[in-house]
């Protein structure tokens, strides 16, 4: 059986107002050292669907530069690299500090286990410091009737 891989991968913006599928440029830089200034904080794993799970985090970036970065994750079953396009809440996206929250599905079993690090990069290729996480994905709920 091959490995499990990542799939539909997606970022909620602007109070989950809007969706932007995975794709579109990405910093021209591959930064490999976080930059002091550029900080996450208070990481969220949440279950969202069957296979899916959502990263929320809080960050702080002097230069305010975080939408049109990317969210980036180092897991067990593949690498997540997906596109910043706004900010929870609906704050300005030039805010210094605030929150994100990426969204993504895995093309693996239920129950799975998914353990890794999560970090932010920004438009200029400043990368965040990585935090880590575990989860389990979601079982999908039954579709037959309960008796």
């Amino acid at each position: 059986m091959g490995r499990p891989r990542l799939v539909g991968l997606s970022v909620i913006a602007l109070g989950l107002l809007g969706v932007s599928a995975c794709g579109g440029s990405g910093s021209s830089t591959n930064p490999t050292t976080p930059s002091p200034d550029f900080v996450i904080s208070n990481l969220r794993v949440a279950p969202i669907t069957a296979h899916g799970l959502a990263f929320t985090v809080d960050f702080t970036d002097p230069n305010g530069t975080v939408v049109g970065g990317r969210c980036n994750g180092a897991t067990n079953l593949g690498v997540l690299s997906l596109p910043i396009t706004g900010l929870l809440g609906g704050t300005p996206s030039t805010e210094t500090s605030g929150t994100v929250q990426c969204q993504t599905q895995f093309n693996t079993a239920s129950g799975t286990a998914v353990n890794g690090t999560f970090s932010l990069t920004d438009p200029a290729g400043n990368l965040s410091n990585a935090l880590s996480f575990s989860a389990v994905l979601p079982e999908r709920p039954s579709l037959r009737p309960r008796s």
